[in-house]
C-alpha cells in the first residue's frame, strides 16, 4: 500500500532538503502494476546515490524489461529518519511510495564500508526484521552489491545474498528467479537455494566459519543442514560484464537538485591494470574492456538529448589509459562544443597526463586539477606500484599552471607501507615546489589544496596482509606535514585538510572484519551510529563503545599484520585474480618491484586472463605473450622461483577456468564503480566546453507554473532544471563573457523554498532568432510535472532586468487545518484590525539581527477570499521593495497572532507577480 501524499507534505518543510524525498525527477519510470518490483536501495544520501553511475546504470537496464519495475530508495538524513519515526511513516520508494517491506526484492549498493550501519536505519524504518534469521516471509529478498560486497561478513546476517562483480546480467537473472518463485509459490529457503545456484550470488546463512583460540579463523565450510550442501560452491566467482556489448545508461534519471556528479556520465572503460597495490578496484575490475570511440559518440547523442546536461564525463579508472584517448576527446569536442556541452576527464594518472590535452580545454569551467601522486618519494610510490617521475611531474604542473589553471589539488595517502620520514618530507618538497611554480605565474592567486589521508587496507589488494599504523601514529604524522607546510615558506599558498583517522580506523576494521563483527555493527548502530562516512555524523566513541561491548577488539582487524598462511574471512570470494599473485605481488612492494601495466605489456601474471575472458580494447593492441613473468633480472627482483611458483598457479587456475560450464563463464554483470574514485589519480574538468561567443539577438519573457516538487527546490536547484528544459528543447541560448560563462537567464524574485508559483517570469535571451509559439510548444514538450509554460513575449534586449520592473506578488495561502466557526471570526476581526490600523509594526529576523518592519508599508493588502468549491484561502498583496520585504506566511502569521510553518501550518503559492513597468517598456 503506496504511502499517502497527506503523510509526507506535512513532513517535508521540517527538514533541510525536502527534495530528497519526493521523486518526480526527468526520465524516472513508473510501473504501479509491474508484476516484479525490485528496490535499489542506496544507503547513503540522494545527492551520493544519485551520482553513482552503476546505481543509475541498473535501474534503466531493469525497467527496459516488460513487466518488471526498479523503484529507488536512499537513507534519509537524521532529521527525516527522526520524522518517519515518530509519525510512523515507513521508508518509502520515491516512484510509487512503496514501504521497502512491500517489494520482491531489494537491492542495497555497498559502496564501502563505513555505511553498514545505514543499511539497519533502511531496514528497520522499512519494518523488515534486521536479521535473516528471522525473517520468514518469502519476500524481499536483500541482496548486496557493489565494490563492498567483497568484505561482505560484518553485515552477512542482515542480507540474503551479495553479487560478486559486474551486475547488469545478474541483476536480470535474480528478477527472472524472483518471477519464476511468485509463479511456483516457492519459500524463503528454496528462493536461497535457488540463488546460490546464480553464478557469482553468495547467500551466507549456507556456510559456516569456525576459530582458533587466538581469534582467528580456523575454517570456512558449507553448513551440514544446508539445502543440497554437497552442491554449493566452496569459492564463489566474480561476474563480468563487457561494457561494449551495449549502448548502457543512455536515459538515466536527472535529479532536480544539485548532486555530487551532475552531468552526463559515459563508462568508456571499465577496469584498471595499472597495479596500484592498495587499491581494490583496479584489482576486482580486471579484466580491462573498453567501448569503441564511434559507441561513446553514440551514447553521448542519446544521452545529451534525453538529459539536458551540458557536461559529459568520460568515466574509468584511468581515463588516460582508454587507448583512443586523444582521438576521443578531440571528436566529442568536435562535435558537442558547439553546443555549450564540455567533456571532462574525471580520473587521469600522472604518467598517463598529456599536455596535449590541456590544450583541448575550454575558456570554461577552469576550477583545477586533481593529482594523486599518493607517496613523497619515488621508493614509496615504487612499494604502491605507483611510479611517478618527479622531474616530470613537476613539468606538468608547471604546463598547469602556465595554461591558466590557478589551483591544483594534491591527494597523498599516510601510513603506507614501509613509509619512512624521508617520505614524509617528500610530500612537503612536493607540495612546496608546486606552490612555487603556481606563485611564479600566479602570485598571490595560485592555491595548492593538499588532502591527507590514511592507509586503509582493503581485501583482494596485495596490501590485504599489511597493518594500518595506529591512530596515534597516523595523527603525529598528520601533525609533522600540516605543521611543516603551515609554517612553511609558502604557507599562504597550500591548505591542507585530513581525513579524519578514527573513521579510517573503524572502515580498515570491517573491511577485513569477520561475521562476528557483525554483532558490533549492530550495537553500533543501536547506539546511534549513523552516516559513518560523513564527518559530521561520525562519532568514534559509539563504536569503541560497541566493539567492548560485544567482546571484540577493533585494532585486531585495523592494525595486526597477518601471516601468509592465514585464513582471511574473505577468500572464499574470488576476484579471479589470485591469492598467489597478490601475496607474491605484496613480496614485489618489499623489493620495490614495479610492475607495468599488461594490458598493452606483458603480463602481470594474475589469473584473471584465459581463453574466454581477456582483455577487450577499443583497437587492436600489440601482441603480449600470454602468460609471462614480470622481468627476474636486476637485483631488487623477485626471485626465479617465486615466479616458477606463481606460473604453475596460474596454469592450474586456467585449468580449473577450463573445466566449468562454457555458459557459466560467459555470464556477466556489472561492478558498480562510483566515478571517479574518491582519490582519482588526476581530474581534468571542463574539457571541450568551447561556449559559443555569438551575442544576443532576441530576449523572451516566458510565463510559467512552478508546483509539485518543484516546491521544495532550492532556487538555486530550480535555476539547474530550468537550464535543463532549455537544453532539452534545443534553444540556442546566449552566453555571458568571462572566466566561466552562464546562460543569460532573468528569473523573478525567487520564491521560498516549500512555495509554490502559477504564473512565474523568466527572461532568456537567445544567439538565434526563434518562433516564440514554436519554442513554447518545444519547451511545453520536454515532460516534467509541475512545469508548464503558459505564455510568451518579446521584450526588447535592452530593456530593464526582469527584476527592476515588478513591484510587488500575489499570494495565496491556505490553512492546512480548517478552523470552526469561532476561529474564522475572530481571523475576520484580525483582517479588519490590520486594514484600519495605521502601521503594523513587527520584529522580522534577518541575516544581520532582528529587524523593525512596518507590515502596513509592506502589505497592499490582505482579504480573506472563498473559491468556487467554497474553500476560504487568504489573497496577500506583497512589495517587493528593499527593506519592506516580509514573507508572506510569516506576515499572515503577524496578523492572525500565530506562528505560521510554511508546508506545516500552511500553504503558500505566488499567483501573480505585479509588474512596475509594462513588459515592452525601453
Amino acid at each position: 500500500m503506496p504511502v499517502a501524499w497527506e503523510q509526507i507534505e506535512p513532513l517535508l518543510m521540517r527538514v533541510g532538503k525536502p527534495a530528497r524525498y519526493v521523486g518526480g525527477e526527468f526520465n524516472q519510470i513508473v510501473k504501479p502494476r509491474a508484476r516484479v518490483r525490485a528496490c535499489l536501495a542506496f544507503p547513503d544520501l540522494y545527492e551520493i546515490g544519485m551520482s553513482y553511475h552503476g546505481y543509475r546504470l541498473l535501474y534503466e537496464r531493469l525497467n527496459r524489461q516488460p513487466g518488471w519495475a526498479a523503484e529507488r530508495a536512499f537513507c534519509p538524513w537524521p532529521d527525516y529518519e527522526a520524522l518517519l519515526r515518530e509519525h510512523g511513516v515507513p521508508l518509502y520508494s520515491l516512484e510509487t511510495r512503496r514501504s521497502l517491506a512491500e517489494f520482491h526484492w531489494v537491492g542495497f549498493t555497498l559502496q564501502h564500508e563505513v555505511n553498514f550501519t545505514n543499511i539497519l536505519t533502511m531496514l528497520d524504518l522499512s519494518g523488515i526484521p534486521l536479521e535473516s534469521k528471522d525473517r520468514t516471509a518469502p519476500f524481499p529478498i536483500l541482496i548486496g552489491g557493489g565494490e563492498g560486497a567483497w568484505s561482505p561478513e560484518p553485515i552477512s546476517p542482515f542480507l540474503d545474498a551479495f553479487v560478486l562483480g559486474d551486475g547488469e546480467e545478474i541483476v536480470l537473472e535474480i528478477t527472472a528467479l524472483i518471477e519464476r518463485a511468485l509463479a511456483a509459490d516457492w519459500d524463503r529457503t528454496r528462493i536461497l537455494r535457488e540463488l546460490a545456484r546464480l553464478p557469482g550470488v553468495y547467500v551466507p546463512e549456507f556456510y559456516e566459519f569456525t576459530y582458533h583460540a587466538d581469534g582467528t579463523i580456523a575454517g570456512f565450510t558449507r553448513r551440514a543442514d544446508a539445502p543440497d550442501a554437497d552442491h554449493l560452491p566452496l569459492r564463489i566467482h566474480k561476474r563480468y560484464f563487457d561494457v561494449g556489448g551495449d549502448l548502457g545508461s543512455i536515459k538515466p534519471v536527472v535529479p532536480l537538485l544539485r548532486t555530487v556528479h551532475d552531468r552526463l556520465v559515459i563508462e568508456i572503460r571499465r577496469g584498471c591494470v595499472n597495479g596500484c597495490r592498495f587499491c581494490q578496484a583496479g584489482m576486482v575490475t580486471r579484466p580491462v574492456k573498453e567501448r569503441s570511440l564511434e559507441q561513446i559518440v553514440e551514447i553521448a547523442r542519446q544521452g545529451i538529448e534525453n538529459t539536458g546536461y551540458d557536461e559529459i564525463s568520460l568515466l574509468s579508472l584511468s581515463s588516460a589509459d582508454y587507448t583512443e584517448i586523444a582521438p576521443l576527446v578531440r571528436r566529442m569536442t568536435d562535435e558537442f562544443g558547439p553546443r555549450g556541452v564540455s567533456v571532462s576527464l574525471p580520473s587521469l594518472r600522472i604518467n598517463g597526463f598529456d599536455v596535449k590535452l590541456v590544450d583541448e580545454i575550454a575558456r570554461v569551467r577552469k576550477s583545477g586539477f586533481t593529482f594523486a601522486p599518493e607517496a613523497g618519494t619515488t621508493r614509496l610510490r615504487e612499494v604502491i606500484n605507483k611510479p611517478v617521475d618527479q622531474q616530470r611531474f613537476f613539468e606538468i604542473i608547471e604546463d598547469v599552471f602556465a595554461r591558466g589553471w590557478r589551483t591544483v589539488k594534491f591527494y597523498f595517502m599516510i601510513g603506507l607501507p614501509t613509509e619512512t620520514q624521508e617520505d614524509l618530507d617528500g610530500i612537503i618538497e612536493i607540495c612546496e615546489k608546486a606552490a612555487e611554480l603556481g606563485e611564479r605565474h600566479h602570485r598571490r592567486q595560485a592555491r595548492v589544496n593538499v588532502t591527507l589521508s590514511p592507509f586503509v587496507p582493503k581485501c583482494n589488494t596485495p596490501f590485504q596482509w599489511e597493518a594500518q599504523p595506529p591512530r596515534e601514529e597516523l595523527e603525529r604524522r598528520y601533525q609533522y606535514v600540516r605543521g611543516a607546510l603551515r609554517h612553511g615558506p609558502f604557507a599562504r599558498r597550500i591548505d591542507v585538510k585530513t581525513s579524519d583517522t578514527g573513521g579510517a580506523f573503524i572502515e580498515a576494521a570491517l573491511a577485513r572484519g569477520d561475521r562476528r563483527m557483525a554483532r558490533a555493527v549492530r550495537r553500533a548502530w543501536e547506539l546511534g551510529a549513523r552516516f559513518d562516512g560523513w564527518d559530521e555524523c561520525f562519532r568514534l566513541g559509539i563504536w569503541l563503545r560497541a566493539f567492548d561491548e560485544v567482546g571484540l577488539d577493533p585494532t585486531f582487524y585495523a592494525n595486526r599484520e597477518r601471516p601468509a598462511d592465514e585464513i582471511l574471512p574473505f577468500d572464499h570470494l574470488d576476484s579471479n585474480v589470485g591469492r598467489r599473485f597478490l601475496w607474491i605481488d605484496q613480496r614485489r612492494a618489499r623489493k620495490q618491484f614495479v610492475v607495468e601495466k599488461c594490458d598493452t605489456g606483458k603480463c602481470a601474471g594474475c589469473a584473471v586472463c584465459n581463453d574466454v575472458t581477456d582483455h577487450t580494447l577499443s583497437t587492436a593492441r600489440p601482441d603480449a605473450p600470454p602468460v609471462a613473468p614480470p622481468p627476474v633480472d636486476g637485483p631488487d627482483a623477485p626471485s626465479a622461483a617465486e615466479h616458477d611458483d606463481l606460473l604453475r598457479f596460474n596454469r592450474a587456475m586456467e585449468q580449473v577456468m577450463a573445466e566449468r560450464d562454457d555458459e557459466e563463464l560467459l555470464q556477466s554483470d556489472a561492478e558498480l564503480e562510483e566515478e571517479p574514485p574518491d582519490e582519482p589519480c588526476a581530474a581534468m574538468p571542463g574539457m571541450g566546453g568551447r561556449i559559443p561567443s555569438a551575442p544576443a539577438v532576441q530576449r523572451l519573457r516566458f510565463t510559467y507554473t512552478r508546483l509539485g516538487a518543484l516546491r521544495y527546490l532550492s532556487h538555486l536547484d530550480f535555476q539547474k532544471v530550468m537550464g535543463l528544459v532549455l537544453r532539452r528543447a534545443g534553444a540556442p541560448l546566449a552566453y555571458s563573457h568571462g572566466f566561466n560563462p552562464q546562460p543569460k537567464v532573468q528569473f523573478a524574485p525567487p520564491l521560498s523554498l516549500g512555495m509554490g508559483g502559477r504564473r512565474e517570469l523568466v527572461d532568456i535571451q537567445f544567439r538565434e532568432w526563434l518562433d516564440p509559439a514554436d519554442l513554447l510548444a518545444r519547451l511545453n514538450a520536454v515532460d516534467l510535472d509541475g512545469l508548464e509554460f503558459l505564455d510568451v513575449e518579446e521584450v526588447p534586449i535592452a530593456a530593464p532586468s526582469l527584476e527592476m520592473t515588478l513591484a510587488g506578488g500575489a499570494y495565496r495561502l491556505e490553512l492546512t487545518a480548517e478552523p470552526d466557526a469561532p476561529r474564522w471570526a475572530d481571523i475576520e476581526e484580525r483582517l479588519d484590525a490590520f486594514a484600519a490600523a495605521p502601521e503594523f509594526v513587527i520584529s522580522v529576523q534577518k541575516k544581520k539581527g532582528l529587524r523593525q518592519i512596518d507590515l502596513r508599508q509592506s502589505v497592499g493588502s490582505l482579504t480573506l477570499e472563498t473559491e468556487p468549491d467554497g474553500k476560504r484561502v487568504f489573497l496577500l498583496m506583497m512589495t517587493f521593495e528593499a527593506g519592506s520585504f516580509v514573507k508572506p506566511h510569516e506576515a499572515l502569521g503577524h496578523v492572525l497572532g500565530q506562528p505560521l510553518e510554511l508546508g506545516v501550518d500552511v500553504r503558500v503559492d505566488r499567483v501573480e507577480l505585479l509588474q512596475r513597468l509594462p513588459a515592452s517598456h525601453p
